[in-house]
């Protein structure tokens, strides 16, 4: 195997860039979400990424997004959540004061 600082700086890039595709992280289908599906929403309040910012997470297999006004309800009390998120009631709290 040939170390890459060995190879002409101008070959390194292509390398490197030829295997991405090859890569998929933990969050390549929610980037795929961000850049082909416009009617993500948060699952509170409905607003969509053209409003406010939005976070994503995976929660029993499905891809799910919150807004960061949400988001310490999710963190802090989840029970408030248990109408929308099914299991949501048996979370653990984080106090925040901890």
């Amino acid at each position: 195997m040939i170390p890459l600082l060995a190879l002409a700086p101008e070959v390194v890039p292509i390398l490197i860039f030829s295997f991405l595709p090859i890569f998929r992280g933990p969050f390549s289908e929610f980037d795929e979400a961000i850049m082909t599906d416009d009617k993500v929403a948060c699952l509170v309040c409905k607003r969509a990424s053209e409003e406010i910012p939005l976070i994503s997470f995976r929660y029993k297999g499905s891809g799910l997004w919150i807004c960061p006004q949400h988001l310490p309800i999710l963190i802090h009390d989840p029970m408030k959540l248990a109408d929308i998120l099914p299991g949501a009631d048996t979370f653990q709290a984080v106090d925040p004061h901890e």
